[in-house]
């Protein structure tokens, strides 16, 4: 990542490349995307945090045991996600994220334009 003239720049990365990348790194997991679910912006911290759905692909679950206490896969629902979600900023991404209306998001280049990715605008049935 690049810092220039107040702004972020990703190199050569989309944003989604970017995430698929992260979350093998932390997890060794495979992922496949399916959109954004929610942008969430920390006003104390200056933080944005840009959400995707998806579920895993391949690879094998895997995490750096000396940034992580445990890490397991749960079934969260409504009833139960307070008992593993103690955050409050943090069970409202989930909920966003388990009734997604996905945001619509692409990736381009320019001189000459050039469409990477794009995901549409939806709600999930």
């Amino acid at each position: 990542m690049l810092y220039r003239r107040k702004t972020y720049k990703i190199n050569r990365e989309t944003l989604e490349e970017a995430v698929r990348r992260e979350i093998k790194e932390e997890t060794g997991l495979n992922v496949k995307l399916y959109g954004i679910t929610g942008i969430y912006h920390n006003t104390t911290m200056n933080i944005v945090n840009i959400v995707f759905r998806g579920e895993a692909e391949d690879g094998e679950f895997s995490f750096q045991k000396d940034e992580v206490l445990e890490g397991k896969f749960v079934l969260l629902t409504k009833d139960n996600i307070e008992q593993f979600i103690t955050y409050p900023q943090l069970k409202n991404r989930v909920l966003d994220a388990m009734n997604p209306q996905y945001l619509p998001y692409e990736s381009f280049r320019l001189k000459p334009y050039e469409l990477l990715e794009r995901y549409e605008g939806k709600k999930e049935q």
